[in-house]
C-alpha cells in the first residue's frame, strides 16, 4: 500500500510538470502573437502618416522586412525552442534524480531487512572467505549460538579466536531419536566421502559426530562456559548466530548434495532472519529437555555421565579418552587451516 501510495505521488509530480510545460509554451506563444500584431499596427500608422514614401518604396520597404523578420524569427525559434528543450530536460532529470534517490533509499532499507549482506558458494574443501568472515564475527561477538545436525567444526573456532565470546549456545540432534538421525544422514549421501555406504552405517558416522563433537566443546570448557542442548529436528540447514550477523547454510540448494560444504548466505543484524533465528535459537534451549552447561568447574565425570544419559550406552574413562582422540586427529587440519588464515 505503501509503495504504491508513493509511486503515485512521484507520476502525479511528473504530469503536473508536463502541464505547467504545455501551459508555458502556450503562453510563449500568445505572447509572440501578440507582439507580431502590435509591431504590424504600429508600423502601418507610421508609414501612412508620411505622405512623402510612395507605394513602391513602401512595398520594398515591407520585402525586406519580411526577409528579416523571417531570418529573426527562424534563429530566435531556434534558439528558444534549444533553451526550452534543455529546460524541460533539467526538469525532467532533476524529477527523476529526486525520485531515484527515494527509491534508492528504499532499496537499502529493504536490503537490510531481507536481503543478504553476502554468499558463499558450496565448496569440497575448506573456504577461505566464509571461514576468514566467521572467525571476524566471532572475534567481534560476546553472543555466539550454533544449530545444526552436530557441531564438530565449532570447538576448533573457539580454541582459535583471539577472543572468544562469553556466551556459547550448540543445539544438535539427540542421538537417540533415530528417525531424526536417519532422515539426517540421508541427506549426506551424495558427498563424495559418503558415497555408496548405507544409511545406518552413515547414521551411525553422524552419532558419532555429535559424540566428538560433545567432547570437543567440553575440552573448550576453560575457555568459556559452552551451553548444549539437544532436539529432535530436520536439520535442513546450519546456523551460526552472532552479535553482528547471522550465517545459514542450505544444504538442499541445487547440487549442495554433492559438496562437503553447502552455499550460505549472510544477514546483517537487524535483519528478519536475523532477529527470528537469534529468538529461536533461544527458544530451543529454553524448552530442550535434554540439555547441559559445562563451565571451568565440569570435570570428566560430569562429561561421562552426560555421554551416558545422552547416548543411553555404559561410557567409561577409557572411552571419553578415545573420542578424545578422534576428535583431536579430525580437527587437526582444520585448525591449522584456520590458523593460516
Amino acid at each position: 500500500m505503501g509503495h504504491s501510495r508513493r509511486s503515485d505521488g512521484g507520476w502525479q509530480q511528473l504530469s503536473a510538470m508536463m502541464s505547467n510545460q504545455a501551459l508555458r509554451r502556450r503562453l510563449l506563444a500568445y505572447a509572440l502573437g501578440l507582439g507580431y500584431v502590435i509591431t504590424l499596427a504600429v508600423g502601418f500608422v507610421m508609414v501612412i502618416g508620411d505622405p512623402k514614401i510612395s507605394a513602391p518604396a513602401v512595398w520594398s520597404a515591407i520585402g525586406l522586412n519580411l526577409i528579416a523578420s523571417a531570418v529573426f524569427a527562424l534563429i530566435f525559434a531556434t534558439l528558444s525552442s534549444r533553451i526550452q528543450e534543455r529546460s524541460a530536460h533539467e526538469n525532467v532529470e532533476e524529477l527523476f534524480r529526486g525520485l531515484s534517490d527515494k527509491l534508492l533509499r528504499r532499496l537499502a532499507d529493504e536490503n537490510v531487512t531481507y536481503m543478504p549482506m553476502a554468499e558463499y558458494p558450496m565448496s569440497q574443501g575448506y573456504d577461505v572467505g566464509i571461514n576468514r568472515d566467521i572467525m571476524d564475527s566471532f572475534s567481534r561477538s560476546s553472543f555466539f549460538a550454533y544449530r545444526g545436525p552436530s557441531a564438530r567444526y565449532v570447538p576448533a573456532r573457539i580454541r582459535v579466536a583471539m577472543r572468544c565470546p562469553q556466551q556459547v549456545r550448540v543445539c544438535m540432534l539427540n542421538p537417540k531419536l533415530d528417525k531424526a538421525i536417519t532422515r539426517a544422514a540421508s541427506d549426506t549421501r551424495g558427498r563424495p566421502n559418503q558415497r555408496g555406504l548405507p544409511i545406518d552405517v552413515l547414521a551411525r558416522k553422524l552419532q558419532r559426530e555429535i559424540e566428538l563433537s560433545v567432547v570437543g566443546l567440553f575440552d573448550c570448557r576453560l575457555i568459556c562456559p559452552i551451553e548444549i542442548s539437544y532436539m529432535e529436528d530436520t536439520m535442513i540447514n546450519r546456523v551460526e548466530v552472532f552479535d553482528d550477523s547471522v550465517y545459514i547454510s542450505w544444504y538442499h540448494a541445487g547440487s549442495a548434495y554433492h559438496f562437503n560444504f553447502p552455499p550460505c548466505l549472510r544477514f546483517p543484524a537487524g535483519s528478519l532472519l536475523y532477529q527470528s533465528e537469534r529468538l529461536d535459537v533461544t527458544r530451543r534451549w529454553e524448552v530442550s529437555d535434554t540439555s547441559i552447561r559445562f563451565t571451568s568447574r565440569s570435570t570428566d565425570r560430569d562429561l561421562i555421565e552426560h555421554l551416558r544419559v545422552l547416548t543411553g550406552n555404559e561410557i567409561n574413562q577409557a572411552y571419553v579418552d578415545e573420542l578424545r582422540q578422534d576428535y583431536e586427529d579430525f580437527i587437526s587440519e582444520f585448525i591449522d587451516f584456520l590458523r593460516g588464515l
